[in-house]
Order: C-alpha cells, then sequence, then structure tokens
C-alpha cells in the first residue's frame, strides 16, 4: 500500500524524526527542512493551479541571501515525482514580480556528491512562457511548467522535469537529498533574495527527499521501533529486479531494502539479524556480485554468542532474499574476503588465527576449508553436502500449531505483541482452504496451508491511513468472481482544509481491495467513497455487481450543493483512488472490470 498525498501525515516533531532517521550520512549534518514526496496523482495537469496537490507545502524559511524578515517575498513548496520525472510545486508571495529575473530553483543531491540544479522561470502572461533551465544555461528537455498569478501579488508555479535531466537517475532514483529555493529581484535583474529550504545549496547542507518507500519505512518500522538514529550502514546498489538501484540499510538490529520500482517502489524489505549495529554487534555489510549473476548480493558480518556469523543474501530470484550463505566460526572475525571467477566464488571468514572457506556450489555457499581447529561456529557446520539423488521432495502441508507457529514469527519479527483488532478467515489462495487474515497496528497479514504451503506469511503496511484507528474494517469477499476471496480494507484520510477554507480537515472516507499473490499483497483496486468537510459531506455508492465487476456513482450531499462544494469533479483517479462521484457532475455512473490482475476502467 502506498504513502497518498492526502494523508495527514503526523504532528511535525514525530514526522521531523521519522524523516531525519533516513538521512544518508552517519551523523545529520542537513539542518534543512526534510522534503517528504509523495507518488504524483496518477493524472496531473500543468495549469500552474495547485488544486490537484493536497500534501502540505514546505516553508522556505533559510535566506541563503538577503533577508528572510524583508517581507517582500515567501514561498512554500512540494517535491513529488511519478516514473517519468520531478514535480515541483511552488507558492510564492512577491509584491513585485521581474521577468526572466525572479525563479524557483530545484537543488538535488544525488547519492555520492553530486548536485544538480534547474532553474524554473514564470513567464509573463500574454508575453512568454514559464522556461525550466538548467544550472548552467541551456533549456530542459521534455519539461513542462506552467505559472498562474496570485490575489495579492505572486505567482503559483508547477514543473515537470524528466528523470532524464539528471544521468545519474537512469539508475539512482533513492537515498536523494534536496531543496527548493525562490530567488527575488526588486530592482533591475540583480537577485537581493534567496529563500529555501536549506541554509545552502552545497550537497553536505542539503536534507532528504524522502520518497514513497521511505516514507513507508520513517512512519512504519522506525515509528514502531522507535529508532530515530541515522543509519548505521547506508548502501546504495543494484541488489533486485530491473537495472534501478536499491538501498540498503541498516537500523540497529534490522536491515532494510527499497528501492523505486522494488515492491512497487511503495514497500520496503526488513529483517531482524538478531545483532544490533547500535552496540557493535554488526561489524560489516557489503554489497557485490559474489554469484556472478549480474545482482549485487548482500554480505553481513555480525556478532552471534561469542563468535561471529556471515551471512550471504540475494534478491535475484525475487522480493524475499535467498540464503546463500549463514555459518560462522566460534572466533572473533576480523576479515571477509571473497576471490575466484565467475560462477566459482570463494569466501573465506578469518580471525583469532583460524578460517573458514566457502565455495559457491549449486547456488548455495558450501564448507569446503576450515583451519585453526576449535569447536565450529555457531549454528551449524556444515561439511561438503553430495549431490542429492533427485528433487526434493515437497513438504506436507503443516499443521495447525506450524501456522501459529508463521503467526508468532510475524509478531517476533515486527516486535508485535497482543490479539489482532481484526481475525477473519476466508480461501485466499485458490486451493479450497482458508487462510487468516489479521490487522496489527496498521500490519494487514496472511497466511495459511495454502500460501506458500503454510511456511511464510504475507505483510502490508497500510500506510495510506495515518493511524491505525483511521482503518474502520477489515472483510473477505470474493468481488473477482474467480471463487478466491479478497480481502476489503475500509477507512478514513485525513488532510488538512486547503487554504483559504478555514479551520479543520477534509475526512475523506476509502476503500482498498486487496489480491493475496506469491510473495506478496497486490492492491487491485481503490476508491474514494465520501468526502466529509467541517460544514457537511458528499456520499458516493460503489457496488460490486456480478462478473467481477465494481460501479462508482452519485449519492447524496449534506450541507453542499453544486454552487458551495469546495471540490471540482476529479475526471480520473487522484493519488491511485478512483473519484468520488458528485451528485450535480453529471459524471459516471464508472464502472470497472478485472481484467485478471486489477480492476481496469
Amino acid at each position: 500500500m502506498s504513502f497518498r498525498r492526502t494523508q495527514k501525515l503526523a504532528p511535525p516533531t514525530l514526522l521531523a524524526a521519522c524523516l531525519a532517521s533516513l538521512s544518508a550520512a552517519a551523523v545529520a549534518r542537513a539542518e534543512g527542512v526534510v522534503l517528504h514526496a509523495p507518488l504524483a496523482p496518477e493524472s496531473v495537469r500543468i495549469d500552474g493551479l495547485l488544486r490537484e496537490w493536497d500534501a502540505p507545502l514546505a516553508e522556505l524559511k533559510y535566506a541563503l541571501k538577503g533577508e528572510a524578515s524583508r517581507g517582500d517575498v515567501a514561498a512554500r513548496a512540494l517535491v513529488s515525482y511519478d516514473r517519468d520525472g520531478l514535480y515541483v510545486v511552488a507558492e510564492v508571495r512577491d509584491d513585485k514580480v521581474v521577468a526572466n529575473a525572479d525563479h524557483v530553483e530545484l537543488v538535488l543531491g544525488i547519492p555520492g556528491g553530486t548536485t544538480r540544479s534547474v532553474l524554473l522561470y514564470p513567464g509573463v502572461p500574454g508575453k512568454t512562457a514559464a522556461e525550466a533551465r538548467l544550472g548552467k544555461g541551456g533549456r530542459v528537455a521534455g519539461s513542462e511548467i506552467v505559472e498562474a498569478p496570485l490575489d495579492g501579488g505572486g505567482y503559483s508555479l508547477e514543473a515537470k522535469i524528466p528523470w532524464t535531466t539528471f544521468p545519474e537517475a537512469k539508475t539512482v532514483r533513492i537515498g536523494l537529498r534536496g531543496a527548493v529555493l525562490v530567488n527575488d529581484a526588486d530592482a533591475g535583474n540583480a537577485i537581493e533574495t534567496t529563500l529555501g529550504t536549506a541554509p545552502s545549496r552545497s550537497y553536505a547542507d542539503l536534507p532528504a527527499i524522502s520518497t514513497e518507500p521511505e516514507l513507508a519505512l520513517g512512519m512504519g518500522l522506525l515509528r514502531q521501533e522507535r529508532i530515530w538514529d541515522a543509519p548505521s550502514y547506508n548502501l546504495i546498489a543494484d541488489v533486485a529486479g530491473d537495472a534501478m538501484s536499491e538501498r540498503v540499510m541498516v537500523y540497529g538490529r534490522f536491515l532494510v531494502v527499497m528501492g523505486p520500482t522494488y515492491r512497487g517502489g511503495t514497500e520496503y524489505f526488513f529483517r531482524d539479524m538478531g545483532s544490533d549495529a547500535r552496540r557493535g554487534e554488526v561489524g560489516k555489510i557489503d554489497v557485490r556480485d559474489v554469484t556472478a549473476d549480474g545482482k549485487a548480493d548482500i554480505l553481513i558480518l555480525r556478532k552471534d554468542g561469542g563468535g561471529s556469523r556471515l551471512e550471504v543474501l540475494s534478491f535475484a530470484s525475487g522480493e524475499v532474499p535467498d540464503e546463500l550463505l549463514s555459518d560462522g566460526i566460534a572466533a572473533h572475525a576480523t576479515t571477509v574476503s571473497v576471490s575466484g571467477g565467475r560462477g566459482a566464488a570463494r569466501i573465506t571468514l578469518a580471525g583469532d588465527g583460524r578460517s573458514r572457506a566457502f565455495e559457491l556450489k549449486g547456488g548455495k555457499f558450501v564448507l569446503v576449508e576450515d583451519k585453526g581447529g576449535g569447536a565450529p561456529g555457531p549454528g551449524p557446520g556444515p561439511s561438503i553436502p553430495k549431490p542429492p539423488p533427485g528433487p526434493a521432495p515437497r513438504p506436507a502441508p503443516p499443521a495447525a500449531a506450524d501456522l501459529e507457529a508463521v503467526y508468532a514469527l510475524y509478531k517476533k519479527e515486527r516486535s508485535v505483541s497482543g490479539p489482532a483488532r481484526f481475525d477473519v478467515s476466508a480461501n485466499l489462495a485458490g486451493d479450497g482452504k482458508a487462510e487468516r487474515v489479521v490487522l496489527h497496528d496498521r500490519d494487514l497479514v496472511a497466511f495459511g496451508p495454502g500460501f506458500r504451503e503454510g511456511h511464510a506469511y504475507a505483510a502490508v503496511t497500510l500506510n495510506a491511513f495515518a493511524r491505525a484507528e483511521d482503518i474502520r474494517s477489515v472483510k473477505a469477499s470474493d468481488v473477482t468472481g474467480d471463487g478466491v476471496a479478497e480481502v476489503l480494507v475500509e477507512g478514513v484520510m485525513r488532510s488538512p482544509l486547503p487554504a483559504g477554507l478555514g479551520e479543520g480537515e477534509v475526512v475523506r472516507s476509502v476503500l482498498v481491495v486487496y489480491r493475496l499473490g506469491d510473495p506478496s499483497w497486490k492492491r487491485i483496486f481503490a476508491a474514494e467513497t465520501a468526502r466529509a468537510l467541517p460544514k457537511g459531506q458528499v456520499k458516493g455508492n460503489l457496488k460490486f455487481l456480478p462478473g467481477g465487476q465494481i460501479e462508482l456513482s452519485a449519492g447524496s450531499a449534506q450541507g453542499y450543493n453544486g454552487g458551495t462544494y469546495p471540490f471540482t469533479q476529479d475526471q480520473s483517479a487522484n493519488g491511485g483512488f478512483e473519484p468520488l462521484v458528485l451528485p450535480w457532475s453529471g459524471f459516471g455512473p464508472l464502472r470497472y472490470r478485472f481484467d485478471g490482475k486489477e480492476f481496469v476502467h
């Protein structure tokens, strides 16, 4: 489940603490405003008007030039993104807009220390068009930018900057840093005031741009575990899926992997290693392609009891890592060396006069050499295995007690205790046997005899909902008509009222439909079903029709009519949620059918 822009994120201090812990530095140096960058709405109209953007805009409060207190310029900004590019949304209050001088600037920090700047110049209505330029001159190819005048002086601006503008973004779109600046000229073309979300353009001073999986981590695992420190290890490498690089981090006991396309670019993987880096129990984390399959593997050297354990994980086969090696020595290991050519890797673990060597055989590392005597390392110390006579037999379906063990494993790995808030049973895997679906906090969890033969669970954090109590119901029903049940989650998403509408919040009621796949949940439909404001509400109708169809149509309104309701009719999905059909819009009904993977219009 993705972290949607309509979400009221969290109290500012809590959010700041969570996002600060995502800093790329071991000790966060940047004092600026972390830019939380949710995914852009699926259909964005670049027209200079900010009505599509419900996420809060960050204040530009740092003076890089001039004085922030002068009062002739003030600005707020938002950064967003999709698979094609970055969006910059800004609202600039200015008593005098100087053409071809006043501009908004995006400074992007790429992991490794590179910075790139894009200058966004508003146009002059009826005379010149807005333009995006590179920091050293030249128009940004493929960019879109439009400004609109603001009542009282100044302008609002929307811009889309293709990822191709930044050479490094071909493979690296996570672990980014950045700031938005506004440059103001009052007399002639000389810039007199520069305000920004960071105190300088230097890479070291740029705070994080937290993308969707990073936001999910900050408000998920880090919040639940109350981890406010920066990661002890923070690496960028291509470990999974396509050619995009992932971010590999260690927070305390937890190994975390995320990326712009890994798990749809909305979720993250974590694993409790059993050793805490904050206490010096993790001696080494490395990413390198030791199996010669074109993907980096993750090597972990950590303390385990009185000795050291070496683990090698590979994501080459999917979203859940394969454990290629987990072994060690009953001594304090000081070195890990990798040698050997393609497909013949050899890893040696050494320390205190002892060493153990492992070679890649049949896709796993096996022990081939043990020097120095003494007891074997923590855990199993295997000898060279003989080739099996044939395929290993498939395990028998587990008993009920084994399923309880899977449930207990989830609780241990997520540090969860107590009963589930929702607990339902349904045939989700298609084998005629019921799986169990539970909700703990915002984790939707499934396990059962038909899912991975009863030996694993699937969990997804419902990050669209800011609080666990915002999830109102979890039910199971076959809405696709294929004989397998889906899970229906109903809840509310909260956001502040847009500027000009007074105090209070917008409360959106939504329905999200999940389907259990292998290895994880897949969201196949989501829609807004009602919207409540301080002065009233609007409700829509949602019906499940035979043949795997869903219909959205107009419902009723209370306290508003077509002339007083402050929002327009969305023509397509907004932030990943199909639109609420307004009673006076003449829009709809909308029909969606299941195509075998998801509901399509």
